[in-house]
């Protein structure tokens, strides 16, 4: 049976050739991959349901610029947002496994933000309270499309048309996914994504801001 690493991997390596590169598609690697792996294994063997796809954008869901907060720690990490209200039952069930995943503590009503160590990258972690945040910080609820919470967004760099610049995908409530297990796969596998992405352009990024 295949390892939980190893399927861990694989996941990876199909969130983000889903999530935008592409590229994986098209390669020996991806095939041998799924011919030799995915193509033998069923999710209910290792008891985890499929998980789901991150779409990519460029531009933001109200036309509105990045956040300068965003556009400023972007130069040295990708950016994991949470979003979440007082009364708010499926972030009551979220947050915990947040805090879990980003080894992080903070209060229910926080704005809290830090620079964590994710796995040996960083990653700049902000738990955000809608009901005690003002200003950029509760406006980019709204220019990253959230219409509910809890909403989790991720923030990394890519190529659009030849200029590096900062596209963004998010999962929302409990991410379709009915245990403790798969959603914190899946926000792993969602910050690993936003990292490989960030690693590629990083460089180019910094030199043209």
């Amino acid at each position: 049976m295949i390892s939980k690493k190893m399927m861990a991997q694989v996941l990876a390596a199909l969130v983000l050739a889903s999530a935008g590169t592409g590229l994986l598609f098209i390669t020996d690697v991806y095939e041998d991959i799924y011919e030799t792996i995915v193509a033998t294994t069923c999710y209910s063997c290792i008891k985890m349901d499929p998980l789901p796809t991150l779409e990519y954008s460029f531009e933001t869901a109200n036309g509105e610029p990045h956040p300068s907060f965003i556009l400023q720690n972007l130069t040295t990490a990708p950016i994991f947002l949470g979003y979440r209200l007082d009364v708010c039952a499926a972030c009551d069930i979220m947050d915990p496994l947040i805090q879990d995943v980003f080894d992080v503590s903070f209060a229910m009503d926080e704005l809290a933000y830090e620079l964590v160590e994710f796995h040996g990258s960083s990653v700049h972690f902000y738990h955000i309270n809608l009901d005690h945040s003002a200003g950029s910080f509760k406006d980019s609820f709204t220019t990253y499309g959230g219409m509910g919470v809890p909403l989790f967004v991720v923030v990394t760099l890519d190529n659009n048309n030849g200029t590096i610049g900062p596209t963004y995908a998010i999962a929302e409530g409990t991410l379709g996914l009915p245990t403790e297990e798969g959603r914190k796969l899946f926000l792993e596998l969602m910050v690993h994504g936003a990292i490989t992405q960030y690693e590629q352009y990083q460089e180019d990024y910094v030199s043209i801001v």
